[in-house]
């Protein structure tokens, strides 16, 4: 189930998490929008962008929303709607835009990973959030699943890092050796690139 109670705590004093969602696409409709819809105590998506229209129209009519909260532009979403919470789900190389457009806007983020692409960029929407006093967290799907069908299932467990990002080197990473019938790790480490 996706963890909004953490950001509820760090984000708002409300009950109920005002939501706007970036990107209406697979992962919007196999583990988000479940998941809203099972946690309609914590949170409500109010407001959707996609610029593919069909995703969109799909999206708002899930959801019950009207069509002046279903935008093409996520920029004019976040300048439109009041939100307490940004959630990204949209492919990895745009991220980092729509990462400092939220920051900009002064709300707070959830984004599907991975965060950003290069290290460069970690630091810089590290900072934008930094200098926003909103907080970022990553989503880490199938982490800590329970394999079971609902929302549990689908979705995971954010890693909030209290709030912030955590800067630093790549980590490495180990290659996996493919035999037949089983796979095992090789002592050759790699950086990520």
């Amino acid at each position: 189930m996706l963890n909004l109670t953490i950001v509820a705590t760090m984000t708002s004093s409300k009950a109920t998490l005002r939501v706007g969602l970036i990107g209406c696409g697979g992962i919007f409709r196999l583990s988000h929008l479940p998941s809203y819809q099972a946690l309609t105590h914590l949170a409500s998506i109010v407001a959707v962008s996609d610029p593919h229209d069909p995703n969109r129209i799909e999206a708002g009519t899930s959801l019950g929303l009207d069509a002046g909260a279903c935008f093409k532009d996520p920029g004019e979403m976040l300048r439109e709607m009041k939100l307490d919470v940004c959630v990204i789900a949209t492919p990895h190389h745009l991220h980092r835009e729509q990462l400092l457009a939220v920051a900009h806007a002064g709300v707070a983020c959830i984004c599907e990973k991975p965060l950003v692409l290069e290290n460069g960029d970690l630091l810089e929407v590290d900072a934008a959030f930094r200098a926003s006093g909103k907080d970022c967290s990553v989503v880490h799907n199938y982490l800590y699943t329970s394999g079971s069908g609902g929302p549990e299932g689908r979705v995971a467990v954010l890693r909030a890092d209290a709030g912030r990002l955590q800067q630093g080197v790549p980590r490495p990473r180990e290659r996996l050796e493919v035999r037949p019938g089983r796979r095992r790790r090789s002592p050759e480490r790699h950086l990520l690139s």
